[in-house]
């Protein structure tokens, strides 16, 4: 596999890896919209938002990745939510 295949997804992984380590049990799903492992929609549905406002939400998944502004990330869309908001 070329380096350039391999690296890919590195960052989807990652997103992928972290969430998962912050949310266990949650059902996480990334995908990377442009092809390009910059520009990502993160769809989290976890317990764990229960009663958590709409911004908090974000600020966990942003904690839980360790944002830093040197990140290769570039864009990042979020849809946080519960089981019972996802079957409303």
């Amino acid at each position: 596999m070329s380096e350039t295949v391999a690296s890919c997804h590195k960052n989807m992984s990652w997103i992928q890896e972290k969430l998962a380590q912050a949310f266990p049990g949650a059902c996480i799903k990334v995908t990377d919209i442009r092809g390009d492992d910059q520009h990502f929609y993160v769809h989290i549905i976890t317990d764990f938002f229960q009663d958590v406002p709409f911004l908090q939400r974000h600020r966990q998944v942003y904690s839980a990745l360790e944002w830093e502004t040197e990140s290769c990330i570039h864009a990042l869309s979020l849809c946080t939510q519960t089981p019972k908001e996802v079957s409303a």
